[in-house]
């Protein structure tokens, strides 16, 4: 007679072996079309002559830009969940992503309506905010396939980095 496994050991079995549960494959897959139709219906949009009247939409330009531009915070943060060892790296890379949004987000429903548009906005404030973020996200990725480069390589880096040429 066989032995009966405790309830929900098969898929703990799963989870040890790098598997997905079927539920988790068919979320992913529906989560990756809605993505897919998203970028393509914003892209399609954009396209000279697509749109009934020239210049900015609210519903176009705004809410489904910013639904569009949500979908690489997404994807970013699945990765991040599925990552082993660029596990930071990759949850820095969503977090730059979604403070980017947030930016956009805020300049479409808060600094766009308004007439003068204030600069700096909190908006200009976020999207400065995303790359700090981005760098470290860099950095970590890099830190592993790099790990003979010295402290004065990465200075020079930096230096690099923070030169603006007018």
């Amino acid at each position: 007679m066989a032995a009966c496994a405790a309830p929900g050991r098969d898929l703990e079995v799963q989870a040890l072996r790098g598997e997905r549960a079927p539920v988790q494959v068919w979320v992913e897959q529906v989560v990756l079309l809605v993505a897919v139709a998203l970028v393509a219906a914003f892209t399609i949009t954009t396209v000279p002559g697509v749109r009934a009247h020239a210049g900015y939409s609210f519903r176009l330009d705004g809410v489904l830009a910013n639904a569009a531009y949500f979908v690489p915070c997404v994807l970013a943060l699945v990765r991040a969940l599925r990552a082993g060892r660029d596990r930071r790296a990759w949850l820095l890379l969503a977090a730059a992503l979604t403070v980017f949004e947030a930016g956009g987000l805020y300049w479409t429903v808060a600094v766009r309506p308004l007439d003068p548009q204030p600069f700096p906005s909190f908006a200009d404030v976020l999207w400065l905010a995303s790359y700090p973020l981005l760098y470290g996200c860099l950095l970590l990725l890099l830190r592993r396939q790099l790990r003979g480069i010295g402290v004065s390589a990465w200075l020079d880096g930096v230096i690099c980095g923070l030169v603006v040429r007018r």
